[in-house]
């Protein structure tokens, strides 16, 4: 009976002592898993083994955060990943987040947010499953575009030209440039909105100018008895830069020319008005006089214009001012419609003139 009672009592103690070993090294752990919340009573220390243990599975890009052990109590929180899309510069990036806002799936992404760049949603929104982040690269950009200005058309009497006469002094358009600010998204243009527009040059209007000068009256005279013509003609063209300077005829005046404010020579003996047409030679061929067959030395009717005779000539239209040049050649035109053959350099030059009014000042 003893004996009996000395076994029994060594296997309580026995039992005792090993539960406490138990106690005493039992763990208690909480495991957080999203909205579930397990308790586990484990010897095991290992984090990793206790999640096995519980059947806890941890996906590739979930988060395992362990608190440590305070007297065996210790904290095991599981962040669940959860795709977030994002999309830029024509790329899209698939990623795997645990939590953050949308400023931290950008860095995470590598994209880097310029000042005028746009995104769908605030930098600071908490992300959440399936979140798709749009960021589009926004640009301003200023462009010029010209316009042209129409001119008006208007009269204006001058003293320069005879009654009867008219001349178109051609306008000019004007320019203005306008100024747009443009936006640009992706690469694409959305909007473009007016800005600015600054006139760079102000259109010149045409002018149609009338005559209002009286036509002059020359006298001519005769062996017989004296005769009062009047000629109606043309009147020349402004008068002649520095003199001569727009003169055709590069062939020097036996004395200087003056010229009064319509352009017309001073001191000429005569005026008539006349028909010309224009000619050319070959290099080296000399007129019917014996001058050398150049710009300035006109073929005439040497029964109107004897050679040697010093003229002056200009177009009716004003547009040619063939100017001082020598009565020196003939042709074959002498005693026809024609009063003058002004001779040209270029059979080119010739075709433009073509047949012209003009009108001749016998110096």
């Amino acid at each position: 009976m003893s004996h009996s009672l000395t076994l029994t009592t060594a296997c309580v103690l026995s039992f005792s002592v090993a539960m406490s070993c138990v106690i005493m090294n039992t763990n208690t752990v909480l495991i957080k898993d999203g909205d579930d919340l397990i308790t586990r009573f484990t010897m095991e220390r290992s984090p990793d083994q206790i999640l096995v243990d519980a059947n806890v599975a941890v996906g590739q890009f979930d988060q395992v955060a362990f608190s440590g052990w305070d007297k065996r109590a210790g904290t095991i929180e599981v962040e669940r990943a959860f795709p977030v899309c994002v999309n830029a510069d024509g790329k899209q990036a698939v990623l795997m987040m645990t939590g953050g806002n949308v400023s931290d799936a950008l860095k995470k992404a590598g994209v880097t947010m310029d000042t005028d760049d746009e995104i769908n949603c605030e930098e600071s929104k908490p992300l959440c499953f399936g979140m798709s982040i749009n960021v589009d690269r926004v640009e301003y950009a200023v462009v010029e575009v010209k316009e042209s200005i129409a001119y008006s058309k208007e009269e204006k009497e001058s003293s320069k030209l005879f009654e009867g006469d008219s001349k178109i002094v051609k306008g000019k358009k004007g320019l203005k440039v306008i100024s747009y600010l443009t936006k640009i998204v992706n690469g694409e243009q959305v909007s473009s909105n007016l800005i600015g527009e600054q006139v760079k040059r102000e259109p010149k209007n045409e002018v149609k100018l009338l005559g209002v000068k009286e036509i002059p009256v020359t006298t001519t005279t005769t062996t017989q008895a004296p005769v009062t013509t009047t000629r109606a003609y043309v009147p020349p063209p402004p008068p002649p830069v520095a003199g001569n300077g727009d003169m055709i005829s590069p062939v020097t005046p036996s004395k200087p020319l003056e010229f009064d404010e319509n352009g017309v020579p001073s001191g000429y003996s005569s005026v008539t008005s006349g028909q010309a047409s224009a000619y050319s030679a070959n290099a080296g061929a000399r007129t019917a006089a014996g001058y050398p067959a150049q710009v300035g030395y006109i073929a005439v009717d040497p029964n109107q214009f004897p050679y040697g005779t010093e003229l002056y000539i200009v177009s009716a239209d004003g547009q040619y001012n063939y100017g001082y040049c020598i009565a020196a050649d003939t042709g074959g035109f002498a005693g026809g419609a024609r009063t003058a053959d002004l001779f040209f350099n270029t059979v080119a030059e010739c075709m433009s003139f073509g047949v012209r009014e003009i009108i001749i000042y016998v110096l």
